[in-house]
């Protein structure tokens, strides 16, 4: 056991007071001996490509038993232990209500003694270190005790081993000697040395890991590794440093920062003003070539950032590189949050013009996107058979309503790249759906239509079914237009942004072709047992059983566990077998409950009386860095 200077002084001085009352004759009421301390302390910085600013840190021991501490505007915090009581290992999470930051994790596997202190770093690279000293491989159990107490010094060391030789290069690049402790070493969120590492590169959370893109890649060329503890051992080739770490470090792009404040530190009715921007707001982004972004103006496209009274004065965090594209064109993630509290954040292409970086959007004419989702489905509800279920799928938008850039004349849309069929899938209007803002799936062949009779857009790649014991074990997938006919296997075909292509297909025949990267990766589906999820209240789940009249509004509640992402926002969707409803709502980070009403063109939500009718309810939730993940609850199978 390692004793302190000060644990030995105090021992002296006991052993000294021993001794004068023996010599006296005894030890009476009289003794002024000082108590032993019983505490330590375990702090250090919450970051995450900025400092976690006002977040809570929560410590959990072998045991179970948590305490808490909240940072400061510099990331760091401190948590006051007694020794007595609190048992390592020690798992520690900060978790950032605002919804700014993802979750992110640490351990320390060995805690301080009486009177003395450790220095416990969350970043998204000590989330690796945990995923790689877990049994589970999810960074998220380390407030599991069972999971947590099992893990020794070795582990530790190990995965903190393997992620410093794989980061070698980085860390010479930014001028971190070695070997250097992850988890323990000085630190400070100012985007130098070891912060600098972690800025560029992205650490995603997949469940049985945590995977690491090198941003000193360009697109295209991204090396990758996922960190467990079943991988630590081959973790591969160190990452190269492809071009010079300044291209996409933070200080590169504190002229777009300094033009944001500067416009946002103006009221909403000075912002935007009869649709026309201040002088201000206007110098935040590029004016040669004019911003466009999916078809949308920086007017149009931040309207609503523009237009809120909570984003005077806002906290900026970032703008953090998502990834390269070229030496002069990058995805920048920002993020701004406001006085209530809530964050709101955004990605947005950023080019290097005449030696400065400018925000100039992606400068496409159409709004199409792709992402990827992990999903827990519970179905089918209404005849009380559920099941649980974790769904991997693809969700390709095209945006539709009356805020959309997209054409009227568009008949439907074909997309195609990795995981889709190779003839593609094909997005197309239902116009017996009432709120709905994309065309959903109208088929996997690639053949020209005219409408969907589906309400979704998300394609389901591959699934697994949850034992009663906690299990999974594959399950097929379903024979249904918005599902792969044969699962998934090859998940590795989702790493590195891969690109997929859009075809427009205009009512006179002609066409336009749009490219799209996917941000992040496709999750495997017996992943979704390894992250922590909300779960719906019991009188929401009774709303999707039996037979439900039509509503005017839908109460939804659900629970929150500490290490899961908190909701961003609540889907209802409602079907009477042949007209349809679609609304959502977004929610604060840390909410539990929404009340949904109907979209503007309809009164109610259809009744779910008939053989055909069908509700499901989601919860999206809040994932600013990582794999799309969100909760359905579906009456239908």
């Amino acid at each position: 056991m390692k004793v302190s200077h000060m644990q030995f002084g105090l021992t002296l001085s006991a052993i000294a007071g021993a001794v004068l009352l023996f010599a006296c004759g005894g030890g009476g009421s009289d003794s002024s001996s000082p108590p032993v301390s019983q505490t330590a302390t375990v702090s250090g910085v919450a970051a995450q490509g900025a400092a976690m600013a006002n977040v809570t840190v929560t410590l959990t021991d072998a045991t179970g038993q948590q305490t808490s501490a909240t940072t400061d505007a510099n990331g760091k915090y401190s948590i006051t232990i007694d020794v007595t009581k609190f048992k390592a290992p020690f798992g520690l999470v900060a978790v950032d209500p605002s919804g700014a930051s993802e979750n992110q994790e640490s351990i320390l596997a060995t805690g301080p003694g009486a009177g003395s202190s450790a220095v416990v770093n969350i970043t998204p690279l000590t989330s690796a270190v945990a995923a790689g000293s877990l049994s589970s491989g999810s960074p998220y159990d380390v407030t599991k005790p069972a999971v947590l107490g099992t893990v020794t010094a070795a582990d530790v060391k190990a995965a903190n081993d393997a992620i410093v030789a794989l980061l070698a290069n980085l860390l010479a690049d930014a001028k971190v000697a070695l070997p250097v402790d992850l988890v323990g070493s000085p630190f400070a969120a100012d985007h130098t040395g070891l912060d600098q590492v972690v800025d560029e590169v992205l650490a995603v959370p997949v469940g049985a890991g945590v995977q690491l893109t090198n941003k000193l890649n360009y697109v295209g060329s991204s090396q990758v590794a996922t960190v467990s503890k079943a991988t630590v051992a081959t973790l591969g080739s160190p990452f190269t440093v492809d071009f010079p770490s300044s291209q996409i470090a933070v200080g590169a792009f504190n002229s777009i920062k300094s033009a944001w404040l500067a416009c946002f530190a103006q009221p909403p009715a000075t912002r935007l003003a009869n649709g026309t921007l201040s002088a201000a707001c206007q110098a935040a982004a590029s004016s040669s070539p004019a911003y466009k972004s999916n078809g949308y103006t920086f007017a149009k496209d931040f309207a609503s950032w523009f237009s809120d009274a909570n984003l005077v004065n806002p906290t900026m965090v970032g703008p953090i590189v998502v990834y390269a594209t070229s030496a002069t064109r990058a995805l920048l993630q920002f993020t701004l949050v406001g006085s209530n509290g809530d964050a709101q954040t955004t990605n947005v292409i950023a080019q290097l013009i005449g030696g400065q970086w400018q925000v100039t959007g992606n400068q496409d004419a159409y709004d199409v996107s792709i992402s990827s989702y992990l999903t827990s489905r519970t179905a089918p509800l209404r005849n009380g058979a559920a099941t649980t279920s974790y769904v991997s799928a693809l969700n390709p938008v095209y945006r539709v309503g009356a805020n959309s850039s997209n054409p009227s004349n568009t008949k439907y849309v074909v997309v195609t790249g990795p995981g889709f069929p190779a003839s593609g899938i094909v997005l197309a209007p239902n116009p017996s759906f009432a709120g709905l803002t994309y065309w959903p799936i109208a088929n996997q062949t690639g053949a020209a239509a005219t409408r969907s009779t589906t309400s979704t857009n998300v394609f389901k790649l591959a699934q697994v079914g949850v034992n009663a014991d906690g299990t999974t074990s594959p399950v097929a997938n379903l024979a249904r237009v918005d599902w792969l006919p044969t699962a998934v296997t090859d998940f590795a075909q989702f790493t590195g942004f891969p690109e997929y292509t859009f075809v427009l297909v205009f009512n006179d025949g002609t066409t336009a072709t749009v490219k799209k990267h996917l941000q992040y990766n496709v999750v495997p589906p017996f992943n979704g047992s390894l992250f922590y999820w909300d779960a719906m209240s019991a009188s929401t789940l009774a709303l999707l059983s039996g037979n439900q009249p039509a509503a005017t509004s839908v109460p939804v509640s659900w629970t929150h566990p500490l290490s899961a992402a908190g909701a961003a926002n609540v889907i209802v969707t409602a079907s009477d077998g042949t007209t349809g409803a679609q609304n959502r709502v977004s929610v604060a980070d840390d909410a539990t409950s929404a009340t949904l009403t109907p979209p503007t063109d309809t009164a109610q939500f259809p009744a779910m009386t008939t053989p055909g009718a069908y509700r499901w309810f989601q919860l999206t939730y809040r994932t600013p860095v990582s794999v799309g993940r969100f909760s359905v609850y579906d009456s239908s199978n």
